[in-house]
């Protein structure tokens, strides 16, 4: 949004109307002849590069979502202690409490790694977007 900013604001728009940025981000990645703002007059690159920038969204969505929850799960304290300390998941693991006496330290399932990461993903996407229809508003 913000490059698409800087273009509207350092072009010549003596020849024609400057386009609407609002149009340009609901568009979906076509480009409606009203709509370019840089590039040749019928959209083409402008369209080319709005498209392919969706396409990398879309790849990298599945990769930002399925491994991070995964290497919190093995980066967990816990879970390094007891693989260190047991050989078998069925005692469970004691550790050291403050006052002196021991506490039972528990391995967070990966599950709940991927629920939590869920609801932080669909937070971020919303608050993108609503920082984006704000800032066009």
């Amino acid at each position: 949004m913000m490059f698409c900013i800087v273009i509207k604001w350092l072009t010549n728009w003596d020849e024609r109307a400057p386009p609407s940025i609002i149009g340009i981000f609901t568009g979906g990645g076509k480009v409606a002849l009203k709509d370019v703002l840089w590039g040749s007059l019928d959209g083409a690159d402008q369209e080319w590069f709005q498209l392919t920038a969706v396409m990398v969204a879309m790849i990298l969505l599945p990769i930002m979502i399925i491994p991070e929850p995964i290497m919190h799960y093995y980066h967990q304290p816990a879970f390094h202690k007891e693989k260190k300390t047991h050989s078998s998941h069925t005692e469970p693991l004691m550790d050291d409490d403050q006052d002196g006496g021991p506490k039972e330290v528990e391995v967070v399932p990966l599950g709940e790694f991927y629920i939590h990461h869920g609801i932080e993903v669909v937070e971020f996407v919303i608050e993108c977007i609503s920082k984006t229809a704000s800032y066009l508003r």
